[in-house]
């Protein structure tokens, strides 16, 4: 019964969605979700894979020989600016 969703799913490039259908189908279960709800949650999942992957897709493309985020700034330094 599978094998034609996953290929179904993989035909219309939806990974996200491939790999987690069943997972989320006994979450279904324990929490009493509607079908929209169950359909909302694997939507949700698989745009915030795709956005992942072109944020990643954009940082490899533009070649950046050093990624730095916020995470790692020194706030602390320095500690005073000159003005001239």
């Amino acid at each position: 019964m599978t094998d034609p969703l996953d290929s179904h799913l993989e035909g219309l490039h939806l990974p996200y969605t491939r790999q987690h259908y069943t997972a989320l189908s006994k979450v279904v279960g324990e929490r009493s979700w509607s079908c929209i709800d169950y359909l909302e949650n694997l939507i949700q999942g698989e745009i915030e894979e795709r956005n992942t992957r072109s944020i990643q897709r954009r940082i490899a493309a533009a070649r950046f020989p050093v990624i730095k985020s916020l995470k790692n700034f020194q706030w602390f330094w320095p500690k005073t600016i000159d003005r001239e």
